[in-house]
């Protein structure tokens, strides 16, 4: 993949070397981001904000949370697994409008190959 014209290296584990280009790679990416991308001090003081709150610890009635189920069979048990879940919704919606849109498509290319053919008999 890749990312503003610099390539997102696939890692293991075991490899430190590539781990550490890795980290090198995106390191520099957000060096330049940092340096072309300025800020206003609103927006400083909106970010160390949101940092104060991400800094606060969960309440205690939080860390035993049951899992919540979505679909009869399917538990959300943590964070990563609400977005997979929520990334599969958005696919299978994003496939189901796409598939209307072939059809209509379909439809569309059939009318107008009908109008050609009635074009083709009225010239000939």
């Amino acid at each position: 993949a890749v990312w503003q014209g610099h390539a997102i290296l696939n890692l293991t584990m075991s490899d430190s070397s590539l781990a550490s280009a890795h980290v090198s790679a995106k390191e520099s990416v957000l060096e330049k981001w940092e340096h072309h991308a300025k800020i206003t001090s609103r927006q400083e003081e909106f970010i160390k904000e949101l940092k104060s709150l991400s800094d606060r610890h969960i309440p205690s009635k939080f860390d035993n949370a049951s899992p919540i189920n979505v679909r009869g069979d399917q538990l959300i048990e943590n964070m990563q697994q609400l977005y997979t879940w929520f990334e599969q919704l958005e696919s299978q919606n994003r496939d189901e409008e796409q598939e209307k849109d072939r059809c209509y498509l379909d439809k569309l290319e059939n009318c107008l190959q009908s109008c050609d053919t009635i074009i083709k008999e009225l010239e000939g």
